[in-house]
């Protein structure tokens, strides 16, 4: 159960809750200067949260100039329990960052290495498939890649995946939404927190006006990569400035598109022949495929290994269909966009080198240090189920 006391502060409609803008002179922490509606005090402050045709044949293409392209290697179940089964060895994977020291040599060598070594290059491709949003797959660390799609994903691969009955996972949110009620400040920004060893005071903008919160923890989900902008406004300590400031992160963007002429019955995943092991270099689209729900509308998922301007997806992505619709034989369109949403930053990583150095040793070190508790994708990895585990297993030692 939720407890009343804990105040959830949502900012923005999907997957990454970040909190824009900045501390300035004229914010006031002092609690005359808010009337009684506006001033908010809870043992806890929460901020972050939220998540996050499949029976189409399939098509491949090189996006890059629209020609057809063989099937690449095709992964076995053989082969993934065998990709499975070396990872058994590092169990504590499914659960945070609590690394042994040193930390396993195969766990830093790049993916396409680790494949290699253990003879599971046949499978390159369906993890390149199954675990988007990793930037250049090959170049990654094993160890994120690994606690990604890892031996907890063993069981869906055997047996299927499931779902929510009505192919709603947003049905979750909105349950706990209602659950919260005013409790929960959507469409908020963190303006200026302060934090000690005794409590959290932030500042908050909603559309009904500014808000001071005064709580007695603080805990956070939020990507805490620096130059994503997601902690403006957060007074952190030089401790928390250096190790977020080793964090790097891939981007990821989902959209649906229509006026494209596709087939509803087909998939079009992006394979390059001339790359290592058929797996395209990012940034690009990785599939177009129809929902199976909506007459006439596709999904798109598009990754690179780095932030770039919205506006460049857009034309990579309407090139691509394009070339695609060529391939394809109908009349080539201005596909439109219904919706685009970026996730970025996704999958925060630092070096090899930071983590043989204990990064994550020091980043789990931050735990309850100025009334402050992590959660989220940086302190685990990008999948709801694990990181509702993690933060449920850690709770009752914040609720201390």
């Amino acid at each position: 159960m939720i407890s009343r006391h804990i105040l959830p502060l949502v900012v923005g409609p999907f997957l990454v809750a970040s909190a824009f803008g900045g501390y300035s002179a004229s914010l006031s922490f002092e609690d005359t200067d808010y009337g009684p509606e506006d001033l908010l005090v809870r043992d806890f402050l929460v901020l972050g949260g939220g998540a996050s045709g499949t029976y189409a044949r399939r098509a491949y293409v090189n996006f890059r100039n629209g020609q057809p392209a063989a099937s690449p290697d095709q992964a076995t179940i053989q082969g993934l329990l065998g990709y499975f089964d070396t990872l058994a060895q590092f169990p504590y994977l499914a659960d945070g960052f609590d690394l042994p020291e040193p930390v396993p040599e195969d766990l830093l060598l790049p993916l396409g290495d680790y494949l290699e070594k253990y003879n599971l290059s046949s499978i390159a491709y369906f993890i390149f498939d199954q675990a988007q949003c990793q930037g250049n797959l090959l170049d990654q660390p094993t160890l994120y890649v690994a606690k990604y799609f890892g031996t907890v994903n063993k069981a869906s691969v055997v047996h299927g995946y499931l779902t929510s009955a009505r192919l709603n996972n947003s049905e979750l949110y909105s349950a706990s939404q209602k659950h919260l009620g005013s409790d929960v400040l959507l469409q908020s920004q963190i303006l200026g927190l302060r934090r000690t060893g005794h409590g959290v005071t932030a500042i908050v903008s909603t559309p009904s006006g500014k808000k001071l919160v005064k709580a007695k923890k603080l805990i956070s989900s939020i990507s805490p990569q620096l130059d994503s902008g997601n902690l403006a406004g957060w007074d952190l300590s030089a401790k928390e400035t250096s190790l977020f400031g080793q964090f790097n992160s891939s981007a990821y963007w989902t959209a649906l598109v229509t006026n494209t002429g596709l087939s509803s019955s087909v998939m079009w995943k992006n394979t390059d022949p001339a790359q290592v092991l058929d797996i395209p270099r990012l940034p690009q689209a990785y599939v177009i495929f129809p929902t199976g729900t909506i007459e006439n509308v596709l999904h798109v998922y598009y990754g690179s290994p780095y932030a770039i301007p919205e506006e460049q997806v857009r034309q990579d992505i309407v090139a691509e269909v394009q070339r695609v619709q060529a391939l394809a034989g109908v009349p080539i369109t201005q596909p439109e966009f219904l919706i685009m949403d970026a996730h970025i930053p996704f999958q925060c990583t630092v070096s090899t080198d930071a983590i043989r150095k204990g990064f994550y040793r020091d980043l789990n070190g931050l735990q309850g240090e100025l009334s402050t508790f992590w959660t989220g994708a940086a302190f685990h990895t990008h999948d709801s189920s694990l990181l509702w585990q993690r933060t449920e297993k850690l709770l009752p030692s914040w609720l201390a």
